[in-house]
């Protein structure tokens, strides 16, 4: 993040700067005369230029931190809701999970064989319910 206002910081300057540039190509083309006792890098007007520059940047900074101060504290409060409700939404899916699983155990099937038909069915149940073909070994002679 300071690396971003860094950047920003630079670019208005470059800017305000770039701007000076071109006005003073334009003043190129006529010649100059130097006023006596005046030094042009000293000049009253350049200090005010720099010093409203200065103050500009630093609002912008400011103005930038507690922006982003303010999203990265609203962004931590959204990811930690989030966090909550898909807590609380696992948990329930848990807890009916685990009904589930109490009731498969408590649930018992009768396979007593009595008679030829249960031998049968306890064949096709093994089929049906067991591993598939494809997942047993084959085997070949």
């Amino acid at each position: 993040m300071e690396g971003l206002i860094l950047a920003i910081v630079i670019g208005l300057i470059s800017a305000l700067f770039g701007r000076n540039k071109e006005k003073g190509k334009d003043q190129t083309n006529r010649p100059r005369t130097p006023t006596p006792g005046s030094n042009p890098s000293r000049s009253p007007e350049i200090e005010q230029t720099k010093a409203r520059v200065e103050e500009q940047v630093k609002k912008g900074a400011a103005s930038i931190q507690t922006r982003f101060e303010e999203k990265k504290a609203a962004a931590q409060n959204t990811v930690a809701h989030t966090l909550k409700e898909e807590e609380k939404r696992l948990s329930k899916q848990m807890e009916k999970t685990l009904a589930k699983a109490e009731t498969i155990r408590t649930k018992r099937i009768d396979l007593d064989f009595h008679n030829q038909d249960d031998v049968v069915k306890g064949f096709i149940y093994s089929e049906v319910f067991g591993a598939p073909r494809s997942r047993r070994r084959h085997h070949r002679k």
